[in-house]
């Protein structure tokens, strides 16, 4: 059997990928503008292993399926404090109306993950920020906005065409995967309740994700695996959490499918900061979207990060420097950010992203000119929704 602290450790190995050149929260003088995109953070399952018990044993999603867990709040919150210690000498400590935007998705999870990043980043440091003794936060307004952040749920039939193939596993890579690995297949499907799509496959996997993280025993069947070729149990673990999130991983490698995803959101940020460049919003400081892995990974993927998977409350801050008196082009700078040790969910580190697509103004501080950020990015943008899904504007 692993300790607790080995199964800590395999499972902040699979989830989270090893930044290769993480490097310490750096000032942030030279910078005028920010886009933080992030996935929420660490959530119970959307479906439970039907006639599971051991969540009323253990106690283990007890906030309900897919809410956002003590964990995952912990890890968002820890993500605010990131940003705080980032952008300190750049954003006031209280909420200031023209300084931040920040944005949602209508689901639970992503509106609590987003509330507890805005917890971390404005909490209070002075009388003057604090309302009442004892309560280290201060409420900041935000706003829902799924055409940006949630468009997998949407029912446009142009975006819907497209991902169908995936829902029904009609993907080359899709039936190579589930054709290769049958007889685990299988094996899963007749031990517990789901039937063998990735869709399915994804669910199942989550519990065991979950139940890795709460230190919660696993069903008898993998403990004791009697699988031809998987008689070792971190074998057949390992199988089964490659299906966490098969279906929006991958859907953000094509790019089809990953600009019906991203494709209003980077059509936003274009316009952002085209009128932070101009100088149409002097006093705008930062936006912050809350999303989903089907929002913030495709849009990372059509930018040429070639990220693989995205650990949850993981993202992207696109840093834009312009100074407008000194007349000098605008330009931008890609960062990757994850929570740090699984160990503790309050750490985050970051790494700057090479765009292989682009030339760099300066290879040591990885900044590209804006337009020509802006002008790769054109082809991915949607810049009318209700035309590209064939419904009328009346």
């Amino acid at each position: 059997m692993l300790t607790r602290k080995k199964m800590l450790l395999f499972l902040f190995l699979i989830l989270f990928p090893s930044l290769s050149n993480g490097q310490n929260v750096l000032n942030s003088d030279d910078v005028d503008f920010v886009i933080v995109g992030f996935r929420h953070g660490f959530r119970n399952p959307i479906k439970f292993i039907p006639n599971d018990t051991t969540r009323q044993i253990y106690g283990w999603g007890w906030e309900g399926a897919g809410q956002l867990t003590n964990y995952g709040k912990l890890q968002s919150y820890g993500l605010g404090t990131f940003l705080r210690n980032r952008y300190k000498n750049f954003l006031d400590d209280h909420f200031v109306s023209d300084q931040i935007k920040a944005y949602s998705s209508s689901s639970e999870r992503c509106q609590m993950t987003l509330l507890s990043v805005l917890a971390g980043l404005y909490e209070p440091t002075s009388k003057k920020t604090t309302f009442k003794n004892g309560l280290s936060w201060q409420p900041i307004p935000y706003e829902n906005n799924d055409v940006l952040l949630r468009v997998y749920e949407s029912t446009c039939p142009t975006y819907r065409k497209v991902y169908q193939k995936f829902v029904d596993d009609n993907e080359p890579e899709a039936k190579q995967w589930l054709t290769s690995k049958a007889n685990l297949v299988q094996y899963i499907t007749r031990n517990n309740g789901f039937n063998g799509s990735l869709l399915s496959l994804s669910s199942f996997a989550d519990n065991i994700v979950s139940m890795l993280q709460g230190n919660v025993p696993l069903p008898s069947w993998i403990e004791n695996s009697t699988l031809p070729g998987y008689s070792n149990r971190q074998t057949l673990i390992d199988e089964i959490l490659k299906f966490v999130a098969s279906n929006p991983i991958l859907c953000s490698k094509d790019e089809q499918c990953a600009k019906q995803w991203a494709g209003n959101w980077i059509n936003e940020t274009i316009f952002i900061l085209d009128e932070k460049s101009r100088g149409r919003l002097p006093d705008r400081k930062i936006h912050l979207y809350s999303t989903h892995l089907e929002g913030v990974m495709p849009f990372m993927r059509l930018m040429g990060a070639g990220i693989e998977n995205m650990p949850n409350t993981g993202g992207f801050i696109l840093e834009l420097r312009h100074k407008i008196e000194q007349k000098s082009p605008p330009v931008v700078r890609l960062l990757y950010h994850e929570p740090g040790d699984a160990k503790n969910p309050l750490q985050h580190q970051y790494r700057y992203l090479t765009l292989p697509n682009l030339q760099k103004v300066d290879n040591d501080n990885k900044w590209y000119k804006l337009d020509d950020f802006t002008n790769y990015m054109k082809k991915f943008a949607i810049n009318d929704w209700k035309s590209y899904c064939g419904w009328s504007k009346c």
